[in-house]
C-alpha cells in the first residue's frame, strides 16, 4: 500500500513541477491578452511540437543503429570466436572446447535458441512497460494541462490546508 501511495504522491509532485515550469509562458501570454485556456493550449502544443521534432530527429538514427547492430551480430560472434581462440593458443584443451561450441551455425542456433526465447520474453515485457509508460505520460500530460488551465481550485485547496490565522501568509506565498 505504501508503495502505491508514494507512487501517487510522486506522480502529483512531478505534475506540479511540470506545471510550475510551464506556468511562466502562460502568465506571459495572459499579460498580452490571451486567455489562460488558450495560453495553456499554445504552450502545450509548442511543447508537444518540440518533443515530436526531437523524436523525429532521433528515431531514424536509433532505428538505423539497432538495424546495423542486428545485422552485425554474426560478425561479432565470429570475431569473438577468433579472439577467444587466439587468447587460448597456449591452452589446446580450452581451444578445442571453444571450437566445439562454435562448430556450426546450426549448432549455434540450437544452443542459443532457449536464450533467444528468454530474450523475446523480456522484449515482450519491455513492450508492456513501454505501453504503460505511454499511458503514464498521457495521464501526466492531462494532469499538467488541468493544473495549468484551472489553477484556482488547487490554490484554494492549498490555502485551506493552513489554519485560519496563517491563510493570509499562504495567499501571499503564491
Amino acid at each position: 500500500f505504501i508503495n502505491e501511495a508514494l507512487l501517487a504522491i510522486l506522480f502529483v509532485a512531478v505534475a506540479f513541477i511540470f506545471a510550475l515550469a510551464l506556468n511562466p509562458p502562460i502568465v506571459w501570454l495572459e499579460k498580452r491578452g490571451i486567455g489562460r485556456g488558450w495560453g495553456t493550449l499554445l504552450v502545450i502544443m509548442a511543447l508537444l511540437g518540440v518533443v515530436t521534432g526531437v523524436g523525429f530527429a532521433v528515431a531514424p538514427r536509433l532505428v538505423e543503429q539497432v538495424s546495423t547492430l542486428a545485422a552485425d551480430v554474426p560478425n561479432y560472434a565470429e570475431l569473438l570466436n577468433r579472439r577467444a581462440l587466439r587468447w587460448l593458443e597456449n591452452y589446446p584443451a580450452a581451444q578445442q572446447f571453444i571450437q566445439n561450441i562454435f562448430s556450426s551455425d546450426r549448432e549455434i542456433i540450437q544452443r542459443f535458441s532457449p536464450f533467444a526465447q528468454s530474450i523475446l520474453a523480456r522484449v515482450g515485457g519491455y513492450t508492456l512497460s513501454a505501453i504503460g509508460l505511454v499511458i503514464f505520460g498521457l495521464l501526466l500530460l492531462t494532469t499538467v494541462i488541468y493544473t495549468l488551465a484551472q489553477p484556482k481550485p488547487l490554490l484554494q485547496s492549498y490555502i485551506h490546508i493552513f489554519p485560519a490565522n496563517l491563510r493570509d501568509k499562504a495567499e501571499r506565498a503564491y
